[in-house]
């Protein structure tokens, strides 16, 4: 049996990253824009990346746009800083828990660490790491359904797996499940998870 096969141009492909991440038009300004703009994240690792991006694609985009409760900011894949969604963050936390047992024992450990050194206080992510002193492996205690990065601080979260929904905002957005496992820092799944997702 022979697949058909899809030839796309370099026009369309290009036209559809523009539809799909809210490049061809900027967005009305509002709650719902800034979660739709930052439906599959948007870097954050040179602070306030997300600024620029937020201000590509909502109208009325300003200086503390990045900081509406809309968006929260995590440590996502890669362990970089994006803004995501505040109702879709544990797609880019928990959705990329670690399937190995040392992986799982190494990020909750980091977790709890977390957890007795900030009891209910906020402070910035820097200060967890000196009274840690374990610099930027904080950041493996993200990908555990208890730590959320925000605004610079951090604080206890509850959230359930989400791996699926990530694997399906990756293939809704264009990503090929390879890259997203590269990406996202997760292994692949034999099969991957059917895309139900509209925008």
């Amino acid at each position: 049996m022979t697949k058909a096969v899809l030839a796309l141009s370099r026009e369309q492909l290009l036209a559809f990253r523009r539809r799909v991440n809210s490049l061809d038009e900027r967005l009305p300004a509002g709650a719902d824009s800034l979660r739709l703009a930052a439906w599959a994240g948007l870097q954050d690792s040179m602070p306030r990346a997300a600024l620029l991006s937020i201000h590509a694609r909502v109208e009325g985009a300003h200086p503390e746009s990045w900081a509406d409760p809309a968006l929260v900011q995590v440590w996502g894949p890669r362990f970089s800083a994006y803004a995501v969604p505040t109702q879709d963050h544990a797609l880019f936390t928990l959705g990329r828990y670690p399937e190995d047992a040392r992986g799982r024992r190494v990020a909750e450990d980091m977790a709890s660490r977390m957890a007795s050194a900030l009891g209910r206080s906020r402070m910035a992510d820097r200060e967890v790491m000196e009274r840690l002193g374990v610099g930027n492996a904080i950041r493996y205690a993200t990908a555990t359904p208890r730590t959320i990065r925000i605004a610079g601080g951090t604080r206890t979260f509850r959230a359930r797996n989400a791996r699926g929904m990530l694997e399906q905002t990756a293939i809704a957005g264009g990503m090929l499940l390879a890259v997203l496992a590269f990406w996202a820092v997760v292994r692949r799944r034999r099969r991957p998870a059917t895309p139900r997702m509209s925008r």
